[in-house]
């Protein structure tokens, strides 16, 4: 008797060990769908290269930039664009009127912040006639603030300040100069009007002084 119960757990031992071990070789199928998904999160995202393109800019529900670039690489991941060609900045003001005006050779954009890096050839224009020629500006929309880092010659009605750099708001009220170098004041002149000569914008090799 005790021979057929010795028989019968260790057929159901060995049924056990076989099933137990087949389901241990077995990959769980919950394990498999997460390890499709990162290697789909983990694909690299090409950039995509955009041409004659506007990208709009909004704040509080109104259209804050126009942003106008003859080539633009634009890459999702990173929310990073760079315009090789003429690139041309519009801002607003709340009211819907033009604030100012900002031209470049080139320039790099996060879209997320609003920050914007022009270069070579950079010009500034106010509504005001104001204007900044500089080689390298950094413009961040939400301060509204414009940052140049390189020789930088500012022009306000038939005045002018050379500096090596400037910080100031869109409307001019409050220039910082770093360091000038040469200026021209003329006593009761017209905001509005313009200096002369006119001054080409390319000054990156232009001698300080």
């Amino acid at each position: 008797m005790w021979k057929k119960w010795l028989v019968i757990i260790g057929v159901c031992f060995a049924g056990f060990l076989i099933v137990f071990l087949s389901l241990e070789n077995r990959p769980p199928e919950a394990i498999g769908e997460v390890g499709e998904e990162e290697e789909e999160e983990g694909v690299d995202v090409q950039p995509v290269i955009m041409r004659d393109i506007q990208i709009r800019g909004w704040e509080d529900g109104r259209l804050s930039w126009v942003l106008a670039a003859q080539e633009m690489e634009y890459n999702k991941a990173t929310s990073q664009a760079l315009s090789r060609g003429e690139v041309e900045l519009l801002i607003l003001r709340e009211d819907g009127e033009k604030r100012a005006v900002l031209n470049a050779g080139r320039a790099s954009i996060n879209l997320d912040a609003g920050d914007f890096h022009f270069q070579h050839q950079v010009q500034v224009v106010s509504a005001d006639g104001n204007r900044i020629v500089t080689q390298s500006l950094l413009y961040r929309d939400e301060t509204k603030v414009l940052e140049a880092l390189t020789l930088t010659r500012t022009y306000f009605g038939e005045n002018s300040i050379e500096s090596l750099g400037l910080i100031t708001d869109l409307d001019f009220t409050q220039p910082e100069f770093l360091e000038v170098s040469q200026g021209r004041f003329v006593i009761g002149s017209t905001p509005n009007e313009q200096p002369e000569p006119e001054v080409q914008p390319d000054i990156a090799q232009e001698p300080v002084g």
